[in-house]
């Protein structure tokens, strides 16, 4: 499980997503919850909710479609996302701009 304050450019979805397809139990990712688990909400979650879906979808190979869902809750009053990503049976995914040789070298 990891905690996610905000979506960000520099943050690396992709990766964090790759660590839970490869694994044998998938993962949660919490978008709107910082890293001591205080709920800071997500301001545009339909917003963020797309780019997230888009950047699995486009940045990922083998194609991830199927393994993840991306839904909104509300904690505390404040709507956060939670990405829930599955193990894949098509393992090692990886970053389609790298290539599989390159990305597993970078675990």
């Amino acid at each position: 499980m990891e905690y996610k304050a905000q979506l960000t450019k520099d943050l690396d979805l992709e990766k964090e997503v790759l660590a839970f397809l490869n694994y044998r139990e998938g993962g949660l990712i919490y978008f709107g919850i910082d890293k001591t688990g205080k709920v800071l909400g997500v301001p545009d979650t339909d917003g963020d909710a797309l780019k997230i879906k888009d950047r699995i979808k486009n940045n990922i190979a083998p194609s991830a479609m199927g393994l993840f869902d991306v839904v909104e809750e509300e904690r505390e009053g404040k709507e956060i996302l939670k990405v829930i990503v599955a193990s894949g049976s098509e393992k090692p995914y990886f970053k389609k701009k790298y290539g599989m040789k390159l990305s597993l070298k970078e675990r």
